[in-house]
């Protein structure tokens, strides 16, 4: 039976690894894809490195106010579950009549994310990775809560548009935890955290 400090190491470690795999799999599946439709400007490594950089500011700076409000293995778990929010990413493609004038008969097609369905999956992935590591070690290093921070911290990014609000995240609750709204935070995030530098090229490959 393994001790509570070898179980702690376990989990440092499961952490680490999951994180370096989640940023591994954007890399290969939506920057080094073969088709280059796959290859996406938005969702990659470097918007995933952002959100999980900019939830640690998140989770420091609410560490400073409350210590009470946050602990190491919630961070870690938080820091799991914003590497794996992005990793599938299906689409369709959806075609536009072009309304320039002289490009008349042409047609845009716009990639249309599958929301909600891509963030279910990204879960799916994320809780199948926690589960494995538990089987391989034989005891519950991952728990049942820690499994519901990464669903409620993925299920906060799912975004909507609306003429009136913009973009927005229907499921961020008043009651949702503080692990959960730091993730959703870091997701859209860059306009007030990182400053126009940061916004407007990010906007524009969005």
């Amino acid at each position: 039976m393994l001790s509570p400090q070898e179980k702690a190491e376990i989990f440092r470690g499961a952490i680490e690894r999951g994180i370096n795999a989640a940023l591994l799999m954007i890399a290969e599946c939506f920057e080094q894809s073969p088709d280059k439709n796959n290859r996406l400007e938005f969702h990659n490594t470097r918007h995933t490195e952002g959100v999980i950089r900019r939830f640690d500011t998140i989770i420091d700076a609410i560490h400073a106010a409350d210590p009470l409000l946050v602990n190491d293995r919630s961070r870690n778990i938080g820091r799991f579950a914003a590497a794996h929010h992005d990793t599938v990413q299906d689409w369709e493609p959806s075609t536009i009549p072009n309304q320039t004038p002289g490009d008349e008969g042409l047609v845009k097609v716009m990639r249309k994310r599958f929301i909600g369905a891509n963030e279910t999956a990204s879960t799916a992935g994320a809780l199948s990775i926690m589960d494995k590591i538990n089987e391989e070690v034989g005891a519950e290093i991952f728990t049942d809560e820690d499994r519901a921070i990464v669903s409620s911290g993925h299920e906060a990014t799912i975004p909507y548009f609306s003429p009136e609000k913009g973009v927005f995240q229907p499921n961020l609750k008043e009651q949702s935890s503080v692990i959960t709204r730091a993730i959703a935070l870091a997701d859209l995030g860059t306009a007030g955290m990182d400053g126009q530098e940061k916004f407007l090229p990010e906007g524009d490959a969005l």
